[in-house]
């Protein structure tokens, strides 16, 4: 499969490089300029083929119905399209905070008050503010912390070592309690 596609597209490039430099659309004009990679009698039959009719005909075609149906003809990233990402990002954007997000940025301001700089992530009020790991993971988190080291009851009144390294902009550390 993909030694199909990057051959399909190899041709694509071939044929797109010989219509600029014959500065023709014409695949008859094309015959003299073959790419280095192929053989020259194979580049002129493909030449042929294309400058038949009936793959004009073809090509026109499909060339109507993808710009009839610009939206199932994006490209995509994995199975879903670049153009539905971006429709999801931005919607993300426009959403209102969750609860978790605004209890995280209240709680941020009254933990930081009075200070001049407040850190990005304060993960001890990210996990109050998100509640107790839930199956064993931190929501907002998915799959990437251990939460064996996440304290027990982070609401708790009692002293206890953080397990997590939050200074703005490092990358999160864990440390033996």
């Amino acid at each position: 499969m993909t030694a199909q596609s990057n051959f399909k597209h190899l041709l694509y490039n071939a044929r797109k490089n010989a219509q600029k430099v014959s500065e023709s659309a014409d695949p008859t004009f094309w015959r003299e300029r073959a790419p280095t990679w192929m053989r020259r009698d194979y580049w002129e039959s493909l030449c042929n083929i294309w400058a038949a009719e009936r793959w004009q005909q073809t090509f026109t075609t499909m060339k109507v119905n993808q710009a009839a149906n610009l939206e199932t003809n994006m490209h995509t990233s994995d199975s879903v399209s670049f153009a539905t990402h971006q429709s999801r990002l931005e919607n993300e954007l426009k959403r209102p905070p969750t609860f978790e997000e605004e209890s995280f940025s209240q709680q941020m301001t009254e933990k930081y008050a009075g200070e001049e700089q407040q850190p990005q992530l304060d993960l001890e009020v990210w996990v109050v503010a998100s509640g107790a790991p839930k199956k064993g993971h931190v929501y907002g988190f998915g799959h990437s912390m251990d939460t064996s080291r996440v304290f027990s009851s982070a609401s708790s009144s009692t002293s206890h070592t953080s397990a997590f390294s939050t200074q703005a902009g490092a990358p999160i550390k864990y440390f033996s309690q």
